[in-house]
């Protein structure tokens, strides 16, 4: 974070002061209103465009289209732009950078509460007191002698806020970082416990300028495993790859979810970041670090998955032996049921298109898992129960392995008390059932290996 609370620091707002509201911005393109919130800075227009972008303490390492002597600015998303006004709020912001006179950049410091009207018109928003209660978890499976099981793992936030603004994610407006001190006594308390994974997460966690430290501490402390969950635009940067190869990572997480930049950076709300995502994969992967490749399903992306694939397959090939797929739906946690709607796909919708692309890179010997999962599909009659996509259903004699609280989050309906898969499947999460019901459901029999469409 930069700058301190000193009474002569320069707050954001002092710093666009000179240039005024109403400034033409270029070709009588203008802006009535610029807002602070917590480090972000939103450009309202005449037209009720908005510009929307990020201010940090300068680092070099970071990506940004503005650096100044105290901070840098990072391009976050815009909502009804042209193209040229884009680039005329981009030269206005770029004027802002100019004004910095090299003093400090007040910050808050302080968790940021979400007000009403940011939670307004997204999913369901954490707030900054609940940090303390998910920042490190303790994964602990119901059936840990399930074969495929994952090792005894632990995931610890680290920071919560990010250089993109998802639409769908629950920690939108937060502005925590947690103390140095406090991450290194969650990492010991970590492996006393005897985990031997360890998921760094956030927000988004390359944001830290303590990540290398922390991630050089994990494997100090004896970690077989230690993992960024992360959309990757940072590692772009060879340079960067390179010094998280050395700090000691040996895997990634990576959200990517969608195959071009047109629906990607919508969803994400990032213009640019998909292309260095995409590259940031890459610089991974050709370093040794293996990448689960997390590709969330929504109602306008499920008709790309083969375009997914394609990307895939040219962009990664050869590193299929360190690359895994992951295909999820994402939880339902809009607060407004029209936006859920428009965001959360029926099962049904792409579960043949899912299959087809399964199918298509399992055919290149490509690691596609956890088809059937708490926020994949988790019921079986969705995927038929089909030992190609399942295992062999019939013989599993235990649950499906699931963290401790996601059981919470499932149910069984009234077609399933007919179905002979009932002992072996996972039920249906109980947030899409309020937004969708339960028609696409129906009981199977396990030798039935066609599918529920």
């Amino acid at each position: 974070m930069a700058g301190s609370d000193a009474a002569d620091d320069t707050t954001l707002a002092e710093l666009i002061a000179p240039l005024g509201v109403d400034a033409d911005a270029a070709s009588g393109y203008r802006v009535t209103s610029i807002d602070e919130e917590n480090g972000r800075l939103r450009l309202h227009t005449s037209d009720g465009a908005e510009l929307v972008v990020q201010v940090d303490a300068l680092d070099a390492s970071q990506p940004s289209f503005a650096t100044t002597r105290s901070f840098a600015i990072s391009y976050l998303g815009t909502s009804g732009l042209s193209k040229n006004a884009e680039s005329a709020l981009r030269a206005l912001i770029a004027a802002v950078a100019r004004n910095d006179v090299g003093r400090p950049l007040r910050r808050p410091r302080t968790a940021h509460e979400p007000t009403a009207a940011e939670r307004a018109g997204r999913s369901r928003v954490l707030g900054a007191k609940e940090v303390d209660e998910f920042y490190l978890v303790h994964y602990e499976y119901e059936d840990a002698a399930l074969e495929g099981t994952p090792p005894p793992t632990s995931r610890l936030g680290i920071l919560y806020r990010c250089n993109q603004d998802c639409v769908f994610c629950q920690l939108a407006y937060m502005n925590v970082d947690l103390p140095r001190e406090k991450i290194f006594a969650a990492i010991d308390e970590s492996r006393s416990r005897g985990s031997i994974r360890l998921i760094i997460t956030g927000g988004e966690p390359t944001l830290s300028k303590n990540l290398f430290d922390y991630v050089s501490y994990a494997r100090e402390r004896g970690f077989e495993i230690v993992e960024l969950q992360t959309n990757a635009v940072a590692a772009h940067s060879a340079r960067y790859a390179d010094k998280l190869v050395a700090a000691g990572l040996t895997n990634a997480q990576v959200s990517l979810h969608g195959p071009d930049a047109q629906i990607s950076d919508r969803l994400t709300a990032g213009p640019g970041t998909h292309a260095k995502t995409v590259e940031g994969i890459g610089n991974l992967l050709e370093r040794g670090v293996t990448v689960l490749l997390n590709h969330l399903i929504f109602a306008d992306n499920h008709a790309l998955l083969p375009d997914f694939a394609t990307l895939v397959e040219t962009r990664w090939s050869a590193y299929k032996q360190r690359l895994v797929i992951q295909f999820h739906a994402p939880l339902n946690e809009f607060e407004q049921r029209e936006l859920a709607l428009q965001h959360i796909a029926r099962y049904t919708d792409y579960a043949p298109t899912l299959l087809q692309t399964w199918d298509r890179l399992d055919r290149q010997n490509y690691h596609v898992r956890d088809l059937q999962d708490p926020t994949g599909l988790p019921a079986l009659c969705l995927l038929g129960a089909d030992e190609r996509y399942l295992g062999p259903i019939a013989r599993q004699e235990q649950h499906p392995r699931f963290h401790r609280w996601e059981r919470g989050w499932l149910t069984h309906v009234t077609e399933c008390e007919q179905c002979d898969a009932r002992a072996h499947c996972m039920g249906i999460p109980k947030h899409y059932l309020e937004l969708h019901g339960d028609a696409e459901f129906r009981a199977i029999k396990l030798d039935d290996t066609s599918d529920c469409r």
